[in-house]
């Protein structure tokens, strides 16, 4: 696959709509970030990217774990 492929619109269009970083996921989740790093330890919840401080996360998964603790 090439760059190319995927037009510069739809990779916005997936970071809008499915790429979140810690903070939106301290804030959908109404926790820590200590929190945030007990559940990476524990494997509960995978980065897709890690860069310094801030890690991107896919917003599906941050969802199925919102889920998980509400039910």
């Amino acid at each position: 696959m090439t760059y190319s492929s995927v037009s510069r619109e739809k990779v916005k269009e997936i970071a809008e709509n499915y790429i979140i970083s810690t903070t939106e996921v301290i804030s959908l989740l109404n926790c820590s970030r200590q929190y945030i790093h007990y559940l990476i330890k524990s494997e509960k919840l995978v980065p897709l990217k890690t860069s310094g401080k801030e890690n991107l996360y896919y917003r599906p998964d941050i969802e199925s774990l919102l889920n998980k603790r509400t039910n």
